[in-house]
């Protein structure tokens, strides 16, 4: 069987046996190693004050999206991360769930394994990107 398949399978099919943490980032085989993600507070309020001393372009010489995603937006969002997005509750949201990091085709997948309620569900798989 091919190697990558039965990686594939084990990570969303069969059973896994979940290996204890390691040091590294990410685990170096099929192994999968459950995973915690906490943001330090020197780092969020570093973001924040990059984020804050952002320097912008000239305003865009159209009027729609055709040269990227408008200033406006985009000091809109911004404004919204420095001044009301909460990271530490965001966080707390994604700790609620089993998370996971694996390496398949060396490639590095952080995933959260989420069983349906449902009996008999079709198993599912969102990415991004």
């Amino acid at each position: 069987m091919n190697p990558c398949i039965s990686r594939r399978a084990a990570l969303f099919g069969a059973a896994t046996a979940f290996a204890a943490p390691s040091s590294r980032a990410f685990a170096a085989s099929a192994t999968t190693v459950p995973f915690r993600y906490t943001a330090s507070d020197d780092a969020l309020a570093d973001l924040n004050r990059r984020l804050r001393n952002t320097r912008w372009p000239d305003g865009e010489i159209v009027s729609d999206w055709s040269q990227g995603v408008p200033s406006h937006r985009l000091r809109a969002l911004l404004d919204y991360w420095t001044s009301q997005y909460d990271w530490r509750k965001t966080e707390a949201r994604l700790d609620s769930f089993p998370q996971f990091r694996t390496e398949i085709d060396g490639l590095n997948f952080h995933f959260l394994h989420v069983r349906s309620p449902q009996a008999g569900a079709l198993p599912m798989i969102m990415s991004h990107g």
